[in-house]
């Protein structure tokens, strides 16, 4: 396993919460990019689901701007579709140390951006508290103003009658508090970071 070249590179937030857990980690996915977090044998089934219900989501939140490309691309795409404050912004994305990450989608009103993760899931969960605050954080950190971070999952509930209503078909929940809560620990985290890829991988005991 050779190390992988300098260059632009990011972590993701799958890797970097890894690494909140083991330091060494964070050292492992940024010296050898080959190295991926573990998927599920259902993980390619889950991914098309998600799309759609991605997709579902837009149709709620219409108009908008999709940023693609690379990681580069898109950051600066990003960065240009936040400077003309485009009312709704699909995948956009930005990074912080290292770390990058992809919000679903984000809505300029009254001078401050919503930030709104989407979910095919049935109810709120933990982590998806931790991915708010995580974009959250990353934003904040890039000079947005936010408004609120807003969780956008399946309503179970729903049936569908005539025609589909994405009003009812998702549930969307304020978790912007909840987010909040973890930023101090997020910002001992991304010094832990620093400290970690400036310096040789860790010593960490096993058990």
């Amino acid at each position: 396993m050779n190390p992988s070249p300098e260059g632009s590179r990011f972590l993701s937030k799958s890797q970097f919460f890894r690494g909140t857990r083991c330091s060494k980690a964070w050292k492992l996915f940024w010296s050898y990019s080959e190295l991926k977090t573990s998927r599920l044998d259902n993980h390619d089934v889950f991914q098309i689901a998600s799309k759609e219900i991605s997709l579902k989501a837009r149709q709620r939140f219409p108009l908008g701007e999709e940023i693609t490309g690379n990681t580069e691309q898109k950051l600066s795409k990003t960065l240009q579709a936040v400077q003309n404050k485009t009312p709704t912004i699909y995948n956009a994305r930005f990074q912080r140390d290292k770390v990058s990450v992809s919000v679903d989608i984000l809505k300029f009103e009254k001078n401050a951006w919503k930030l709104i993760l989407v979910k095919s899931a049935s109810k709120q969960k933990r982590k998806h508290i931790r991915e708010a605050a995580l974009q959250l954080n990353i934003l904040k950190s890039n000079g947005l103003s936010i408004s609120s971070a807003n969780l956008l999952h399946v309503n179970t509930s729903y049936i569908l009658e005539d025609k589909l209503d994405l009003n009812d078909f998702f549930t969307e929940i304020d978790i912007t508090e909840l987010a909040l809560n973890l930023q101090a620990k997020l910002d001992g985290k991304f010094i832990a970071l620093n400290d970690t890829l400036n310096n040789q991988i860790p010593e960490v005991e096993i058990g």
